[in-house]
């Protein structure tokens, strides 16, 4: 995905005519539907195997804890690695969790209490790669437009 330079920064008019912008908004859509079943319904789900709901409220504490974790990891893989690399890792890491997330049915307590945590963290680190990956491609000078633009997925 192409970076943008000082003299050519798209405003919202432009960047909803560029297919970055459409790979962008995508992409959000599917990460943020992985992220709302996993942070709203890992509870439901545990407690079909599970009959401990003190140890069901523990994962979702340490959970939100990894979710900020989550938005670090992220943001230093961004710096250490290109933004794309970094959202394909994302990607691949959110699909290989939520696909395999049935396996912890049979790998018991520990393997969901991992799951949900690494399933938080991705759904935070979201939050650090696609804003970067925005203002990279779009630029810093209406950055705030172009990003509630790609924001806007989330709405569905």
């Amino acid at each position: 995905m192409p970076t943008a330079g000082p003299a050519d920064e798209p405003g919202p008019r432009q960047v909803i005519c560029k297919s970055a912008f459409y790979c962008l908004w995508s992409t959000l859509l599917l990460l943020r539907l992985a992220s709302f079943f996993s942070t709203t319904l890992y509870k439901s789900f545990g407690m079909t195997f599970i009959n401990d709901d003190h140890f069901l409220a523990i994962v979702g504490s340490v959970a939100s804890v990894c979710n900020s974790l989550g938005r670090l990891v992220c943001g230093y893989m961004i710096d250490c690695f290109t933004f794309k690399t970094t959202l394909v890792s994302l990607c691949l890491i959110t699909s290989a969790l939520l696909l395999s997330f049935d396996l912890t049915l049979l790998m018991g307590k520990p393997a969901f209490f991992i799951w949900v945590c690494l399933q938080f963290g991705c759904a935070g680190g979201v939050f650090a790669v696609l804003p970067t990956g925005t203002a990279r491609m779009f630029g810093k000078r209406r950055f705030s437009a172009n990003y509630g633009l790609v924001f806007s997925a989330a709405v569905l």
